[in-house]
């Protein structure tokens, strides 16, 4: 009978192969080799994950436990770098079933010093009100680094809970009991570097809650959500990355100093238009401020422009299309602005186009002298015939503010080589914006526009943009005029 190499080959090597295998390849190299049977119990890397096992092995949930249980039993006891589960259960089937044993499977991981602990439950787009609930009783996680907690209930933990070597903590729409359950993971991670968030519910609603980041080492911050804090205070003053999806943001001045890429998304209720929209978000900002309510647009709030000012050292820099509405609101923007922020180099704008958020587009773009690329997502606007209603009630009038704010442009733009354009509609303020920016980059080098959807399919409308556009004055001479239809 001919040798069986595959069972002869040493154990290093059968390792040395493994290692290199997804968990799914690894439980398939099983049936090679009677001595393979027990590969997975040398794995450094264990993923479970439950859609796999039902839909190519045809296990049920009960059956999946136990592939865990069973391959947890046979490890040989070697650390694990990184532990994931991914699992899709019922909230009711993963209380009765599940969650004492997905507290088992983290203490195994914990006590076999694990470094990168990832724990996913259901798609809550589909299945919104069906998460399993996470506890847990192990106090102390000296191994780990990355924690990921994602889709899951994360209820009251230990008080003396500590994680003195985690670096990253990323916490992906959670349900949790109270806000004290987030202050407390990050009071117990004094050495975190990365920390991002977004919430889907928090059961004990306080009106007055205050996120206090206490990290001293953090250099990363990302939080996404709707209203989920009021306000945040920074003990790290390294802040490097900020990204931030919310109602109005309330910063301190020294941590934007040194943010050096930075994106703000404002979500402000989302009602039919943008205008209408920052009406609710006016009145948050009123109550949040303890200012008397003034129903009008004219009250001056200049929290966009002065976190533009406070992000003075910011190289990559994206605002959001309401971002750039609220700095439509401030009268005597100009003066607001960055007089000259000169390490931005990348700067993307999400707008609608309005004329008043592309004249605000040529006053922000003078406070960035050095800027190279300059990226433009054209947003679809809704409720355009009720914004029209509302718009004398809602926004003083631009044109009788602003007029006597003429916009130098000496210096403007003498740095930019590259723009594009998405979702080009063809409205006269989007031409103007591309007439503005083709007549004052003087070294633009590539201009590409690409059309909507709606444009794409219009022949006559499509061939209309690209006659208007070729007609533009351009005061580069090396500049590569494109308009394109595929993205």
């Amino acid at each position: 009978m001919e040798d069986d190499r595959i069972s002869c080959l040493p154990e290093e090597i059968r390792d040395h192969i493994v290692s290199y295998l997804s968990m799914e390849e690894a439980i398939r190299t099983s049936v090679l080799s009677r001595k393979w049977r027990k590969v997975c119990s040398s794995l450094t890397n264990l993923k479970f994950k439950q859609s796999y096992f039902e839909r190519v092995k045809r296990l049920n949930l009960q059956q999946f436990i136990e592939i865990i249980n069973q391959t947890l039993a046979q490890h040989d006891g070697s650390d694990i770098n990184k532990f994931e589960l991914l699992f899709d259960v019922a909230y009711k089937e993963g209380d009765q079933l599940f969650v004492p044993h997905l507290n088992e499977w983290v203490s195994f991981a914990v006590n076999h010093n694990v470094r990168k602990l990832y724990i996913w439950g259901k798609d809550w787009q589909k299945f919104r009100f069906t998460s399993s609930s996470l506890t847990t009783t192990t106090t102390t996680y000296d191994s780990l680094e990355i924690l990921t907690l994602g889709v899951i209930t994360l209820q009251e933990l230990p008080r003396n809970i500590k994680f003195p070597n985690l670096k990253s903590l990323i916490l992906l729409m959670l349900d949790v009991s109270n806000a004290t359950v987030i202050q407390q993971l990050l009071s117990a991670s004094p050495m975190l570097d990365y920390f991002s968030m977004s919430l889907r519910y928090i059961k004990d609603d306080s009106s007055n809650k205050i996120l206090h980041i206490t990290p001293a080492n953090l250099s990363c911050f990302c939080l996404r959500g709707w209203k989920p804090f009021h306000q945040i205070k920074f003990c790290s003053k390294n802040i490097q990355k900020l990204l931030y999806q919310g109602e109005p943001p309330k910063f301190d001045s020294d941590i934007l100093s040194t943010v050096w890429q930075a994106k703000f998304i404002v979500n402000t209720g989302l009602p039919s238009s943008p205008r209408i929209a920052l009406r609710h978000a006016l009145n948050y900002l009123e109550a949040l401020l303890g200012l008397p309510s003034t129903n009008t647009t004219a009250t001056d709030h200049h929290w966009a422009s002065k976190i533009l000012m406070d992000l003075r050292n910011v190289f990559k820099l994206h605002l959001g299309c309401y971002f750039v509405e609220f700095l439509t609101m401030e009268r005597g923007l100009l003066a607001r602005l960055p007089t000259s922020c000169s390490n931005l180099k990348h700067l993307t704008l999400d707008l609608y186009p309005t004329k008043n958020q592309v004249q605000v587009i040529t006053f922000l773009l003078k406070s960035y002298p050095n800027l190279q690329v300059l990226y433009i997502n054209i947003k679809q606007q809704y409720g355009e015939e009720e914004e029209e209603e509302e718009e004398e009630e809602y926004t003083f009038n631009m044109d009788e503010s602003w007029k006597t704010e003429e916009l130098n442009t000496d210096g403007m733009l003498e740095q930019l080589n590259g723009v594009q354009i998405e979702s080009f509609k063809g409205s006269e303020s989007e031409f103007d914006l591309v007439r503005f920016l083709l007549g004052n980059a003087g070294v633009l080098q590539d201009m590409n526009i690409i059309l909507s959807k709606e444009n794409q399919t219009d022949a006559a409308t499509s061939f209309y943009i690209k006659e208007k556009i070729e007609m533009l004055t351009r005061a580069s001479p090396i500049v590569d005029v494109s308009v394109s239809e595929i993205n």
